[in-house]
């Protein structure tokens, strides 16, 4: 049972990096067709790193 627990946190961890990287792509189309500067990448490794801990 703690291997398969285990194995779901960790495919939740994944998908969860995974939906981060998606959403900042967006967000970078988004702004380069609005013209407008996109924040900078530190926020996106922050981010994952949260996950990750």
């Amino acid at each position: 049972v703690e291997a398969e627990v285990l194995r779901l946190e960790e495919m939740k961890e994944s998908k969860m990096k995974d939906l981060v990287l998606k959403k900042r792509t967006e967000l970078e189309d988004v702004c380069r067709k609005a013209h407008m500067v996109a924040e900078p990448e530190a926020s996106i490794e922050y981010t994952v790193t949260a996950i990750e801990s």
